[in-house]
């Protein structure tokens, strides 16, 4: 809805002249910094239950899902709608987000949505269901892919394995893949996997996840992953 609203030709010239005399994305992420610390500030001094905070709204006349997605929504067309746009997510960029909904996330929903953003923003239209593909051609996918698979879902840190669900292992799923195909290790032109090389990049993170996993409907679609290897 956001992004349908800026896109006519008028606004997309004042977004570029915008963009040359501020940092846009460094604004959305302060304010973003900033909402999230009055949500975690409303939480401490209220009875809100964790499955209602959604649907709560912690600033303004939007609920807590709406603010979120609203502000996902301009990174996105900034980082990759917007062609005319040279904006990128830096690597400090993609540790804040992480930082805000996963490791310091208010609840599981929040970590949720933010799987999906970098999961399923990049996702073919069409693929196999028993893979979990992301585009070669997409460039916000492109631009995020090797920073936010070798130093946040391979991170035993950042990416807590003991609590890893079912949406965190797709995410990781989808990357894993991503990697070792834009890496020539993998192949996967016939909708099938086929290991090309021993060095497959993130292996040794697929084996922790095997030791560590708790989550019961995790351990299947692990098994389909090693399985297709």
């Amino acid at each position: 809805m956001v992004t349908a609203t800026i896109k006519s030709k008028k606004n997309m010239i004042f977004l570029s002249k915008l963009e040359s005399n501020f940092k846009i994305l460094d604004l959305i992420l302060t304010d973003f910094e900033r909402y999230m610390k009055i949500v975690k500030d409303q939480i401490k001094i209220s009875n809100i239950e964790k499955e209602d905070f959604f649907s709560f709204a912690f600033e303004g006349c939007y609920n807590h899902k709406e603010n979120i997605e609203v502000r996902l929504d301009l990174i996105y067309f900034f980082c990759n709608d917007f062609k005319e746009s040279k904006i990128k997510l830096k690597p400090e960029n993609l540790e804040l987000l992480w930082n805000l909904f996963v490791t310091k996330a208010n609840s599981e929903s929040e970590k949720i949505i933010i799987y999906k953003f970098f999961g399923n923003r990049g996702s073919e239209n069409r693929y196999n269901k028993s893979l979990n593909l992301l585009s070669r051609n997409n460039e916000f996918t492109q631009n995020i892919g090797d920073y936010l698979f070798n130093n946040i879902l391979t991170n035993n840190n950042k990416f807590n394995f003991l609590q890893l669900t079912n949406m965190g292992f797709t995410l990781f799923e989808k990357y894993f893949i991503f990697i070792n195909v834009k890496n020539k290790q993998i192949n996967n032109e016939s909708r099938k996997l086929r290991v090309l090389s021993n060095d497959i990049i993130g292996f040794n993170a697929l084996w922790d996840l095997l030791i560590s996993v708790n989550d019961d409907q995790v351990k299947p679609n692990y098994i389909k992953i090693v399985g297709s290897i």
